[in-house]
């Protein structure tokens, strides 16, 4: 398990979902924007987004760390089988678990194949190298 610490006190600035793909928009305490970036989303549950949401912690689990809980939360199976099911799958496939645990605001529990975090510039000029290429 892998707990960002830089974004204790930080925020949740929002979330764009992008066919399978979801980006978090993130800042540190100290004001550092990031872009967290979730490939392959295979669930994602956010709840109380609002002005100025402000994290308590960000956790990611991967592989054997992914929980039964994890699973139920996500996929809302009442059902153990089903659930034990896919998380031996979730394992078997190595997805990782992103939680966003809040001190005020949103909260966030989503699984994806790979994340990834990169500062917003490096994001924005992404975005701008991809609009600008020929034939888009």
């Amino acid at each position: 398990m892998k707990v960002f610490n830089e974004f204790h006190d930080g925020f949740v600035e929002g979330v764009l979902l992008d066919g399978t793909s979801a980006l978090l928009f993130l800042s540190t305490w100290k004001e550092d924007r990031v872009v967290m970036k979730l490939d392959d989303v295979r669930s994602l549950k956010m709840n109380d987004l609002r002005h100025g949401n402000i994290l308590f912690e960000v956790i990611v689990r991967e592989g054997s760390e992914i929980t039964h809980d994890d699973i139920e939360q996500l996929f809302g199976f009442s059902d153990d089988s089903k659930a034990a099911k896919k998380l031996t799958e979730a394992r078997e496939e190595q997805l990782v678990v992103v939680e966003l645990n809040p001190s005020y605001g949103a909260s966030s529990l989503a699984i994806a194949k790979s994340f990834r975090t990169m500062p917003r510039r490096t994001w924005l000029n992404e975005i701008v190298t991809i609009e600008k290429s020929p034939g888009s």
